[in-house]
């Protein structure tokens, strides 16, 4: 596994769709008899960020390899790591990951594993415009009545959040400095609160234990914006190129997600050389 990537996948068997991972064009899955397997039949989920979190934790709101099947059909994905890398299987009824590891079953209990937990921000990308448009995330329009979208990007090694108009995201670095760039992501599919609090406040990468940036909002010219939050303290937003800033508590915190409506992310392996593939929703890129 040497230098390649593994993403999350999953497998259509005997009428479920089971979750799993996918190295080098081959799909590993355990059965729900828990037999290991290979296949070169799977799909990988594609452009939308991907959190963890102790399954005791948020396993109601666990992803699952099939949101539109039965709920009797329904099998969450489950996340540890086997020799310094994130691999993902099946979690059964009995709260027990399984994963194919070199052909052989390796499981965990609960809670010593992780459940794959929904944020969903999509790249921009013209594929997705119309999914942008219905479910983007609005938290205001301009003055020509185009949508607002809370969005944020990857800079410096650290996601930073910001907003995005008429495909142009405009953000504002942790050393204060504003920028616009074309190469974001859009919160999709979300229902969204405003707090006061800092301690309800959502932060654009749970993954990110050094940089944990909160995401803050207040209003210019009547107009929502929302950006980054430093000290818990001060919400920096760049309106029109300028630094604007306000102090607690005249800024209000985003607050947690609750997941609405949901769509498929999965798409064929065989579609993969066509996609981008940093928008593909990998686990670990193994060195």
């Amino acid at each position: 596994m040497n230098n390649s990537t593994i993403y999350i996948a999953r497998t259509l068997h005997k009428g479920y769709f089971l979750p799993g991972y996918a190295v080098d064009g081959i799909g590993f899955f355990v059965s729900k008899e828990l037999q290991p397997f290979w296949t070169k039949d799977f799909q990988v989920i594609v452009d939308i960020y991907i959190a963890y979190d102790k399954y005791e934790q948020c396993h109601e709101k666990a992803m699952v390899s099939d949101d539109g099947a039965e709920e009797s059909k329904r099998i969450k994905i489950g996340t540890f790591i086997i020799e310094h890398m994130r691999f993902c299987g099946l979690v059964d009824d009995q709260n027990t990951c399984y994963i194919n590891f070199h052909d052989k079953v390796h499981f965990k209990e609960a809670p010593e594993f992780e459940s794959t937990d929904e944020m969903f921000w999509i790249n921009y990308h013209k594929e997705y415009l119309a999914q942008i448009e219905k479910d983007g995330v609005k938290i205001g329009r301009n003055k020509s009545m185009l949508p607002i979208y809370l969005a944020r990007t990857l800079h410096e090694q650290h996601f930073v959040p910001g907003y995005a108009v008429n495909g142009v995201g405009y953000f504002v670095s942790p050393d204060l400095e504003q920028f616009q760039t074309s190469n974001f992501q859009v919160c999709v599919d979300s229902l969204i609160d405003f707090t006061t609090s800092h301690e309800r406040g959502i932060v654009t990468d749970e993954e990110d234990q050094a940089k944990r940036f909160l995401i803050g909002s207040f209003f210019v010219e009547n107009k929502r914006v929302c950006g980054l939050v430093l000290r818990n303290e001060t919400c920096c937003v760049n309106f029109d190129g300028q630094v604007v800033t306000r102090y607690a508590p005249h800024f209000e915190f985003i607050t947690e997600f609750e997941s609405t409506e949901k769509f498929d992310f999965f798409v064929d392996d065989d579609l993969i050389s066509a996609l981008t593939m940093d928008i593909a929703a990998s686990l670990l890129c193994v060195s």
